[in-house]
């Protein structure tokens, strides 16, 4: 685990009673006024409490109800520059403004999907302009509205992770599944250079889009490891640009980097306090990060020094390349690079079984060093080091999908015998009492558990494919010397031959499936059912095809990369090339056909 760059230090907890004397629920949504003011949304007793910087009770507004300033469940809030209050009136599917007092001026919304309609609306930011942006939880989009309630239209719809890998992974035509797709967002924050952060927490992650709502990137994803969500729920941006995030069900705050790259997190642990089910971070006028939690009334608050984003201390390479991509956003791409090559040199020195925890750094790295090569010239060290980190990724990707899709055949092989085993029983005595079967039943869990595992894995691993070959593209932009170009040039024919193998090995598999099923067929029947073999075989055959779309997607990209290779430079590639040899090697020629062989 990363261990925190700077001192995250506790201060106190409030908010366990106070001066009203009434219960209080766990808090719902939070929000500092511009005089300093902690607004809290006391969930279940339906009002809005004011709290001073010393956490004193002030006042609070609202009741129970659908009338004009009462509330059903309120959320997130925010405030204008005039110091009004809008909340987010959630189950009553609605907005409301008050005044800094607590009066009700305006309410806008009803339920429903269409414009202008919500349905729970979870969070508000408001805009300098005075236009609202409304995170709208049930109907899983991000609606606008102008100051006076008017909705401008929308984006996202309903959808999930899935259904993207699904997209990616059967070529579906984009226009068929529109993005941004949400799955129950939740919260919504900005940064300093106008980006929007959302918590898309049925999905599992945090979206991030730039001024004009196109996408930038999402990170996060189903799991309890650093930089993955269990229903992150409130996204709450500091003056450095740092990202807190309430990751519910782990029980944890996680803390990005403004470009999605998990730094540390803010637990129990690390912290000394009690952390369940944290579901609120709001960031006061001082710097403080508060924490709010959903079983629990009370607020955790810290201190968070607010160090620029480029002085981060420590030597941990996660927290050195945060350094290099803030240079380089702040245009300083000569420390930016030196910020790179010290964040491989440490990625490269670290011990080979401690690799695979750095290996989306190594390729991150790798992909902003070709990016920032552009129009530059970049030592031979460390083009090296980028190839050397940019192909462990790509193996390692590789790898893993043939350890998952192994364990699944074999699990797949288990389950066909077990159930014609059963369906034999069941043949004999249609009518019969038979005991519940476990192993089968253990067997079919295991074989949908490994199936959505291997998806996962070829999504992931068709991921890493398109981040390999864009590096190399980068590289050729760059007009790269001979000798580095020879580097480039080598990297392919190691990643095609490496490749290329794997296919011929499965497709060998393939072929001595296929002679035993002749031989099957060939045979007599007589007493002896060898239907259970032939079908055994006949659908690990199907699963071979399947692994080698995703193998083929793999050397198209490599194949592409060589044709662009020629294209760009002098070098020339053979057809020895395309099998990852060299000019005059025999076999290549035989390798590629049977290849193109194997799948006509």
């Amino acid at each position: 685990m990363t261990t925190p760059p700077f001192l995250i230090k506790f201060e106190k907890a409030y908010r366990s009673e106070d001066s009203s004397g009434e219960e209080l629920s766990p808090p719902s949504g939070f929000c500092f006024t511009n005089k300093g003011h902690l607004l809290v949304a006391d969930d279940f007793n339906h009002r809005i409490q004011t709290y001073d910087s010393e956490f004193n009770l002030l006042h609070s507004f609202g009741s129970k109800g659908k009338d004009p300033g009462q509330f059903q469940y309120p959320k997130g809030m925010a405030i204008d520059t005039a110091g009004n209050i809008y909340v987010a009136d959630c189950w009553n599917h609605r907005i409301q403004k008050f005044d800094s007092k607590g009066s009700m001026l305006l309410s806008f919304g009803k339920c429903g999907d269409g414009k202008g309609e919500l349905n729970e609306p979870y969070d508000i930011l408001v805009e300098p302009s005075g236009n609202l942006i409304v995170v709208e939880r049930y109907n899983h989009r991000i609606q606008f509205f102008d100051h006076r309630g008017e909705s401008m239209g929308w984006v996202g719809t309903r959808g999930t992770v899935l259904e993207e890998k699904l997209v990616e992974l059967q070529g579906t035509p984009a226009k068929l599944l529109a993005p941004p797709l949400f799955e129950f967002p939740t919260s919504i924050a900005k940064d300093s250079q106008g980006n929007f952060f959302i918590t898309d927490s049925g999905n599992h992650r945090v979206r991030k889009f730039n001024p004009q709502w196109q996408e930038v990137t999402s990170f996060g994803e189903n799991g309890s490891e650093p930089g993955q969500f269990q229903y992150p729920l409130c996204v709450t941006i500091a003056p450095n640009d740092l990202l807190y995030v309430a990751d519910l069900n782990n029980e944890r705050v996680q803390v990005f980097s403004p470009f999605g790259q998990y730094l540390f997190n803010i637990n129990g642990e690390n912290s000394g306090q009690t952390f369940e089910a944290p579901c609120l971070t709001a960031i006061d006028l001082k710097g403080c990060l508060h924490i709010g939690f959903a079983f629990n009334t009370r607020i955790l608050k810290y201190l968070i020094p607010l160090v620029a984003p480029k002085t981060i201390p420590g030597s941990d390479p996660a927290h050195i390349f945060f350094e290099a991509l803030s240079l380089e956003h702040e245009k300083e791409e000569d420390k930016s690079l030196a910020a790179l090559e010290k964040t491989l040199t440490l990625l490269n020195d670290k011990e080979t079984e401690k690799r695979s925890s750095a290996q989306d750094l190594g390729m991150s790295a790798a992909l902003a060093i070709s990016s920032l090569s552009i129009g530059r010239n970049i030592s031979n060290t460390v083009i090296n080091l980028a190839f050397s980190e940019a192909e462990v990724a790509i193996q390692k990707a590789r790898d893993q999908v043939i350890k998952c899709f192994l364990s699944w055949q074999d699990t797949v092989s288990k389950l066909d015998k077990l159930a014609y085993e059963e369906e034999r029983e069941v043949l004999k005595d249609p009518d019969g009492v038979r005991d519940f079967n476990r192993d089968l039943y253990v067997a079919e869990q295991e074989d949908k558990k490994l199936f959505r595992l291997t998806r996962d894995e070829f999504y992931s691993y068709r991921k890493e494919v398109q981040r390999f070959s864009r590096f190399i593209c980068n590289l050729l932009e760059n007009k790269l010397p001979e000798n580095q170009l020879q580097f480039l040039f080598e990297a392919l024919l190691r990643q095609t031959h490496g490749t290329l193998n794997l296919m011929k090995e499965y497709f060998g598999q393939k072929e001595k499936c296929e002679e035993s099923m002749v031989q099957i067929l060939g045979e007599s029947q007589g007493g002896k059912d060898k239907l259970s073999s032939f079908l055994n075989q006949y659908y690990s055959n199907c699963r071979i095809m399947d692994l080698q779309q995703h193998l083929q997607f793999e050397l198209r990209s490599h194949w592409f990369n060589l044709r662009t290779l020629t294209l760009n430079s002098e070098k020339k590639v053979s057809l020895e090339n395309l099998a990852g040899k060299m000019d005059g090697e025999p076999s290549a020629l035989e390798d590629v056909l049977k290849i193109l062989i194997g799948f006509h």
